[in-house]
């Protein structure tokens, strides 16, 4: 019962937000944090190794042992190359392939690939860390239009606390409650004063602003940007409303393969109001 619970709580969040998932990247896992060490002991399915690797059949329906092995090698460099480890120094990781069951069989076929897993362990060591930690994962392909996403069990706390880990969406392992908090990341526009501040989850501007800001029938110009926190986890704008306007018209028009839904918070003095853009309704008019 609890694997289809999780199972349907993955498949809601991604269909939320994304198209399709990396199937390098749905794996899942263990993690463990220990002597000043985060050790994740993670398996795929050889079934998707090959979907990513796209290793080909022979005549007569097996998979050479060559081209599984250096698939293995190859993931284990990618995973290296795109998790890591935020304390807040960032520390990127030793991995280390802990089993290839393929090894021991004369034939690797169709049924073999759908029932055997690579496994596999991520270490990230440090000898001085925060309190909180965060960690990051970035295998997602975007020219192939593919988000990844990790499911890992943390066992800080006695309770294994299990936690989708989304393409570059950081969680923070918090160390003193002994605890992992998913964060949500919410672009938040905090109006004051006649000014706007807009504060943005890094990943989703890939170096461009993703809104458009109206007021009056003009656009209304950033006057700054802020710089980010040590994390790069947020980018945050500023623009100054002229004293004639009198409400702003938001227009989300960036859609990208990472977003297709979000949701959006807006702060004006005691209130919050919080709403959802899309591409079916990709704007709404605040008053002032």
């Amino acid at each position: 019962m609890w694997k289809i619970k999780y199972i349907c709580l993955l498949l809601t969040i991604c269909g939320n937000l994304i198209g399709r998932a990396h199937p390098v990247s749905v794996m899942t896992g263990d993690a463990v944090w220990a002597e000043g060490q985060l050790i994740i002991n993670m398996q795929i399915s050889l079934d998707n190794l090959l979907l990513h690797f796209q290793i080909p059949y022979d005549t007569e329906g097996n998979l050479n042992k060559n081209h599984l092995g250096n698939a293995a090698n190859e993931l284990g460099n990618l995973i290296s190359s795109n998790f890591r480890l935020i304390t807040p120094d960032t520390i990127t990781p030793k991995v280390t392939i802990s089993n290839m069951p393929f090894l021991q069989k004369r034939n690797i076929g169709r049924e073999d690939m759908r029932n055997l897993n690579l496994e596999f362990e991520i270490r990230f060591s440090s000898s001085a860390v925060n309190r909180k930690l965060y960690l990051l994962q970035s295998m997602g392909d975007r020219q192939r239009g593919l988000q990844s996403t990790s499911l890992i069990h943390f066992h800080l706390n006695g309770t294994p606390q299990f936690v989708p880990i989304y393409n570059d969406v950081p969680v923070i392992i918090d160390l003193e409650q002994r605890q992992v908090i998913e964060e949500k990341f919410h672009p938040v526009f905090t109006i004051k004063n006649h000014e706007i501040v807009v504060r943005i989850p890094h990943h989703w501007t890939t170096g461009a602003f993703p809104f458009q800001l109206v007021g009056n029938g003009e656009n209304i110009q950033a006057i700054e940007l802020i710089e980010n926190d040590f994390t790069d986890r947020w980018q945050t704008y500023g623009f100054r409303i002229h004293d004639n306007v009198t409400n702003i018209l938001i227009r989300w028009n960036t859609f990208t393969w990472q977003m297709r839904r979000i949701a959006l918070v807006v702060k004006k003095g005691s209130k919050e109001t919080s709403m959802t853009l899309s591409c079916f309704r990709s704007e709404f008019t605040i008053e002032l």
